[in-house]
């Protein structure tokens, strides 16, 4: 199966940019006037799209979104928008807008035509695009959306080229210890082995760390590997999946670190959501869908039952037990005033800050203890290494 490129005018009259999988071009052409188009080009496209092709990146979602929004705001029709993206856009965003652009000319919404595209486009990134399709204010939603990827995307970056150096720094001292412990200690070791002198404690100790690392590394790799194994065949098993996020849950270590960054996830989707004219109990629903852990999303899901029924948003929230006073109250006064939306951002920026300050002082306070540790460790080495050469001296 291939896919072809087409130009064809429909049959009132409008021309049709879209791609089309056929075993050869014959029959695309046949396949297209059989659905009452005139074909007026058709070749073979060079990168079709399956499973193998590069994916777009969060950028190229991005840069879509804005130039959308943009040509929706100068008053261009969506189907015009779209065909003249489908030329300014990279390579690997073309085969979407095209089918996109064939479905909305087919008579599709455009949440619709992104529904077919769901691991490009989020649920909420459907959601909010139907709420501005029925609100009719389209284009500043689609703003908004370029704002929350771009914000999101240069959060993780900024998490991500923050952990880089302690994580090389952390990688490198395991390999140099690795590399001391079975290549260079044994060798000084066997010096004292083979003069049988009493060694010092601190000696004996490094001797019996030297060969037990030798012995078990082969052993802690093919483990490492099982348990690899193991995960990625019981990741798709519900069951399994469940009890491993609740072991997870009750580290206090991860339990923060959902607090500072699902947690905000949740309120800034809960704000587009709202700002955007979804009502609350979807708000809620979708904002729930895009947490990772499922013993947490359980009680977001309870926190939206609880809703439904006509309990207040703050006090619903509350009984998750993953906000702090602060954050409640925000919400409770967002729910007074009218102003739900805005407070749930506020609420969001906070705990934003919060994790960044948190990130900086980890940081800061993590780079000196791996130094500090990896000096003490190279001390023990050659304080190990260095006493029994003393007693020889003194012997001597």
């Amino acid at each position: 199966m291939k896919n072809f490129k087409y130009i064809a005018i429909t049959a009132d009259g409008k021309k049709l940019r879209s791609n089309i999988n056929a075993t050869n071009a014959q029959q695309a052409k046949k396949t297209l006037k059989e659905q009452g188009l005139i074909v007026l080009s058709i070749v073979e496209n060079n990168q079709p799209l399956n499973r193998f092709s590069k994916q777009p990146s969060n950028q190229d979602i991005c840069l879509f979104t804005r130039q959308l929004a943009t040509f929706l705001a100068a008053g261009i029709s969506l189907s015009d928008a779209l065909s003249g993206m489908e030329q300014e856009q990279s390579q690997v965003m073309r085969p979407f807008i095209q089918g996109i652009y064939q479905k909305v000319v087919e008579g599709y919404s455009l949440a619709q035509a992104l529904q077919q595209y769901p691991k490009l486009f989020s649920k909420l990134y459907c959601a909010t695009i139907y709420a501005g399709e029925q609100s009719g204010q389209l284009d500043n939603v689609l703003e908004q959306l370029a704002n929350y990827i771009e914000q999101q995307h240069h959060a993780k970056q900024k998490i991500q080229q923050a952990l880089i150096y302690p994580c090389l720094m952390i990688s490198v001292s395991v390999m140099i210890i690795v590399f001391l412990m079975t290549e260079v200690v044994p060798k000084i070791l066997a010096i004292f082995d083979d003069n049988q002198q009493s060694l010092p404690v601190i000696t004996k100790i490094l001797i019996v760390l030297s060969r037990g690392i030798s012995l078990l590394i082969p052993y802690i790799l093919i483990a490492a590997l099982i348990l690899i194994v193991y995960f990625l065949r019981k990741k798709t098993d519900l069951k399994f999946k469940r009890a491993w996020h609740k072991a997870l849950i009750e580290n206090s270590l991860y339990k923060r670190f959902i607090q500072l960054t699902q947690i905000p996830r949740y309120l800034h989707t809960m704000h587009i959501l709202l700002s955007s004219g979804v009502n609350v109990l979807d708000s809620m629903n979708v904002s729930t869908q895009l947490l990772t852990n499922l013993i947490v999303q359980d009680a977001f899901n309870r926190a939206t039952q609880q809703v439904k029924e006509g309990i207040a948003i703050s006090r619903s929230l509350a009984q998750t037990h993953w906000f702090s006073n602060m954050t409640i109250h925000l919400i409770q006064s967002g729910e007074k005033s009218g102003q739900l939306a805005v407070m749930l951002e506020r609420s969001a920026m906070q705990i934003d800050t919060t994790r960044q300050q948190f990130l900086d002082t980890a940081l800061k306070l993590l780079e000196p203890l791996i130094i500090l540790l990896m000096g003490g460790f190279v001390l023990f080495i050659v304080l190990a290494i260095l006493l029994p050469i003393f007693q020889m001296q003194q012997l001597v």
